[in-house]
């Protein structure tokens, strides 16, 4: 799991090619995309821009994905985003290839994230992540999760 600004993305941008794909279409999106899908090569590396309301953590699950690694980017609002190793957590839903999710009890320990604009997760397999949870109160927030195929 990775944790920082959007403006440090140059750091992790070597790690891999399709990551640093992601990381370009990140710094040059327009604020103004509605919501949607948007492929940046195919079906290796898209985007889907999010706008919601963030949940109460009891209304969300954590989760992981074996196919895509989650680049998480807040561009306006803040959320709570947890996080806890997958090896440490109990299956509530088997891992379904189709969507590229498993979903798991929550466990009795883990890590809140506080993601504010201008900051982005990378979450990978191993990492369960709970995200779209709310701070003290519900927010509206925009996000966009670029998936990258591993």
């Amino acid at each position: 799991m990775i944790y920082d600004f959007l403006a440090n993305s140059s750091l992790y941008s070597p790690a891999n090619a399709r990551l640093a794909q992601g990381f370009e279409w990140l710094k040059k999106m327009d604020l103004k995309t509605e919501d949607s899908k948007i492929e940046i090569q195919g079906e290796d590396v898209f985007a889907i821009v999010q706008s919601y309301n963030t949940y109460p953590k009891e209304e969300r699950r954590f989760e992981s994905h074996r196919t895509y690694l989650d680049i998480q980017y807040v561009f306006e609002g803040e959320e709570i985003m947890y996080f806890a190793p997958t090896s440490e957590l109990q299956v509530s839903e088997a891992y379904d290839t189709e969507r590229d999710v498993a979903f798991y009890v929550d466990p009795q320990s883990n890590v809140a994230i506080p993601v504010k604009a201008g900051q982005f997760t990378i979450f990978y397999p191993e990492d369960a992540h709970k995200p779209c949870c709310m701070t003290s109160a519900s927010k509206f927030v925009r996000k966009v999760v670029v998936k990258v195929k591993l």
